[in-house]
């Protein structure tokens, strides 16, 4: 089967795309998923929370902003503890 015969039964019946890939297509695409099968197929992926995904660039986000006086702000801004934020400063 070609591509453009799975989008368009894909389009045709989508609700019979299994799930959790049907939310899937529903927020990221057709084309998106089928590249992620390309890439992952056969594979147990485990994806974790996107806090975890995305933690070194948050870390690294206030590292830039800190200033050496605005601590508090950036607890504010962020939502993260004052504890938090000084392990981060540590770091």
């Amino acid at each position: 089967m070609t591509d453009e015969q799975l989008m368009k039964a894909a389009q045709a019946y989508p609700g019979y795309i299994l799930p959790p890939f049907d939310e899937l297509v529903k927020k990221v695409g057709y084309e998106c998923v089928c590249a992620f099968a390309e890439t992952f197929g056969g594979c147990q992926v485990y994806i974790p929370a996107k806090q975890f995904i995305f933690k070194d660039c948050l870390e690294r986000m206030v590292k830039d902003e800190y200033d050496g006086r605005n601590r508090l702000l950036l607890v504010r801004k962020y939502g993260l503890s004052d504890k938090k934020i000084r392990t981060i400063l540590k770091g």
